[in-house]
């Protein structure tokens, strides 16, 4: 049995928190792909699908298990520093597809952020959503065109003098 410290961390987009780390690296080392980038960290990714018990469909559970023993300045750690990332989705990508997606999510965070804010559509109207559809859409309707607007108004020199006051 591995010791365990407290930087060792379970990211649980699953709430799959019935396993221990050392558990979850015992999986990793049975099965899946494994690349080590450097020395001292191996990275291993794994998925299963599971039966889900509603609805005629598998649900595709991928993770992903990093075992540190050399931290990035160098130092060997006595104690193994486990990471793991679990991610259900109906995916059926590969482990390192679906990991590196969840990695990109951000990105979609902050148009989502540009549109809530510049259109100051925060809170909606109502807590239905069959009002609060044509809403949305409306909004993102004027916000793209604004945002057309402004690109297109960046071709053209005609902008006005900015002068002393």
């Amino acid at each position: 049995m591995l010791c365990t410290r407290n930087q060792n961390r379970l990211h649980n987009k699953t709430q799959l928190k019935k396993k221990s780390l050392e558990e979850w690296l015992k999986i990793a080392k049975g099965k899946g792909h494994k690349i080590t980038p450097q020395d001292g960290k191996d990275i291993s990714y794994n998925e299963t699908f599971v039966k889900r018990a509603t609805v005629d469909e598998q649900l595709h559970i991928a993770f992903k298990v990093t075992l540190r023993t050399i931290d990035k300045h160098g130092q060997i750690l006595i104690c193994p520093d486990i990471e793991v990332d679990t991610y259900y989705t109906s995916l059926t990508d590969p482990a390192e597809i679906i990991d590196s997606l969840y990695a990109d999510h951000g990105t979609s965070e902050q148009f989502h952020s540009g549109l809530k804010t510049d259109m100051d559509l925060e809170r909606l109207p109502s807590g239905k959503f069959e009002t609060n559809n044509p809403i949305l859409h409306l909004g993102i309707f004027a916000y793209n065109i604004l945002k057309i607007m402004g690109q297109k108004s960046l071709k053209y020199n005609d902008a006005p003098i900015k002068r002393k006051v």
